[in-house]
């Protein structure tokens, strides 16, 4: 979404392609999905794009 939110089940950009866009090495979204991963609200498979997780989605369905 446009407001920086995103949908319960919505793939997140891949970690090459934010960090392009940020002009950041590929270290730093990689460590920022760990850390989403490990707080549960990213779901992360190999070979996979990684979604939002379900279970934190707010009353309108978006984190």
């Amino acid at each position: 979404m446009k407001d920086g939110t995103m949908l319960s089940g919505e793939e997140v950009p891949a970690v090459g392609d934010i960090a392009q866009a940020h002009g950041v090495s590929v270290g730093t979204p990689h460590r920022a999905f760990t850390q989403l991963k490990n707080d549960g609200l990213i779901e992360v498979s190999r070979g996979r794009r990684a979604v939002v997780h379900q279970h934190w989605e707010d009353s309108a369905g978006a984190i």
